[in-house]
Formats: structure tokens, sequence, C-alpha cells
């Protein structure tokens, strides 16, 4: 609805503080688009850092700290927030791109440990197989008891042989 027009100077004089007022708003909302810009900035910028920080765990050898360092980065992703309509498709591929490398060197990582600990259970049996065939003769000899010790000391420098079969093989070493 169309209010009724006042006198020229009062509708001049009105016009006048509307004009004002409508300047501060202005201000207002351009000072808070360029916060929002900034903060767009400075989240590109954190999501760079994040970005430069995953190239490096990239390059670490130890997969266990590598692995929490990078789901630290993960979370700090996360919290920073979005970082603009142009750059953020662009950061977050090129940040999934190093996770997918992370990923598959992991997967790499502990597929050798499996053949590893394959291998190192394999050389314990035949280690405890000796072991088994020293004692089924029951004499225990110098030359026997030093076999045994020797065989004792080359089981337990093979390593762990993982979780599954590591302790069996103990035990079974130990009961030998």
């Amino acid at each position: 609805r169309r209010l009724p027009r006042c006198s020229k100077e009062q509708d001049d004089e009105l016009f006048a503080e509307f004009k004002e007022i409508r300047k501060e708003a202005d201000k207002k909302v351009d000072a808070y688009y360029e916060g929002v810009k900034a903060n767009i900035a400075d989240r590109k910028v954190k999501k760079e850092e994040i970005i430069a920080k995953a190239k490096e765990v990239l390059k670490e050898e130890n997969i266990k700290q590598a692995t929490a360092k990078m789901d630290e980065l993960m979370n700090e992703w996360k919290a920073v927030g979005f970082a603009g309509k142009e750059d953020d498709e662009n950061l977050w591929n090129e940040f999934r791109e190093i996770r997918k490398q992370f990923s598959e060197k992991r997967k790499a990582h502990f597929e050798n440990m499996g053949k590893l600990f394959e291998e190192r259970a394999a050389k314990k049996e035949e280690i405890i197989k000796k072991v088994k065939y020293i004692t089924s003769e029951a004499y225990f000899t110098n030359e026997e008891v030093k076999q045994i010790k020797d065989l004792d000391r080359e089981f337990r420098n093979l390593g762990f042989a993982g979780k599954e079969k590591d302790q069996q093989l103990f035990d079974e070493m130990q009961a030998a």
C-alpha cells in the first residue's frame, strides 16, 4: 500500500533519512560479505595446508603412525568447512586422490606383512620340527642341548608371525 504524501519538505527529509539508513544497511551487508569472502579465503588456505601435510604423510614408512595422521587430517578437513564454490571441489579431489594413494600404499603394506608373517610361521614350524626330532631321541648330549638353544634363539629372532599363529607357534616351541 502507498502512504499518502506529506509536504515536499517532509518527504525530502524522510527520503534523506531513509537514504542514510539504507547506506548504513548496505555498508553492513558489504562488510558481512567481505567477511564471508575472507573466511572462504582462509578456509582455502587451510585446506591447501592440509593437502601439503597429506602429501608428507604419504611419504612416511610407519603405516600405523601415518594412518593416525591421515585420519587426523581428515578430521581437520571436515572441521574447516566450505572453501568457496570455485575451489572446494578441486581441493577435495586433490585431497581425495592423496588419500586414495595412501590407501593403496597401506593395502600393499598389509599384503606384504601377511606374506612376511607366513614366511616366518613356516620357518618357525621347521624349527619346531627340528626341536621335536632332537628331543624325541632323548639323549640330551651337550651337542643336542646346544642345537636346541641355537634353534630357540633362531626361533625368537625370526620375529612376529602374525596374531593368528604367533602364540600357537610359541606354545608349540615351548612344549617341544
